[in-house]
């Protein structure tokens, strides 16, 4: 079903709906983040943040032209070489062409979601959805788009590791820290 790095991926056992405008009182908007905690001594392996709340974010170059799933399997050596996930996080992608659905750049059992980032115990898996952005298997979308999501989760990698091991912080992380909130 899926080639992974790390671990199998799952399939999700509710997918997350949504359309290009708010229905049922879901919005393609993004409500919240759910990244990692910073390590401590209240640590927990993720948190939500309010979106509204969040630091401003400049995408990073690297993922800059990076829009569908089809472009994280184009880019799948990369963003593995990128990524230094404190979690197992990996990137997971269908194995053959033929599951994409070539109008939508997405593949998933009912053609609406993308499962394309998956924590490697399975505690949060990510989506792509072509009208509403990034959602998770909690059914809340936390980016806008992959780009962004990329770069959010790029940065919250490195600051975790910051945190747990001293790692220096390059200038834009210093800027994201200062502004980021500890997530609930």
């Amino acid at each position: 079903m899926f080639t992974v790095t790390m671990a199998n991926a799952r399939t999700p056992s509710a997918s997350p709906t949504c359309s290009a405008r708010p229905a049922e009182g879901r919005s393609p908007e993004p409500t919240v983040w759910i990244g990692l905690r910073p390590a401590g001594p209240d640590f927990a392996t993720y948190g939500t943040t309010p979106y509204a709340d969040l630091p401003p974010l400049k995408v990073n170059p690297l993922f800059a032209g990076i829009h569908t799933v089809i472009d994280v399997e184009r880019n799948f050596d990369m963003l593995e070489k990128s990524f230094e996930s404190p979690t197992g996080c990996f990137f997971c992608i269908p194995e053959s062409p033929e599951m994409y659905s070539e109008t939508l750049f997405i593949w998933a059992p009912k053609k609406e979601l993308s499962l394309f980032y998956s924590d490697r115990q399975g505690c949060v898996q990510w989506y792509f959805h072509p009208a509403c952005g990034v959602y998770t298997d909690r059914n809340q979308c936390v980016a806008k788009t992959i780009p962004e999501f990329l770069s959010r989760m790029h940065l919250e990698d490195k600051l975790w590791f910051h945190a747990a091991h001293g790692r220096e912080l390059d200038q834009e992380a210093k800027q994201y820290l200062a502004h980021r909130a500890v997530p609930g």
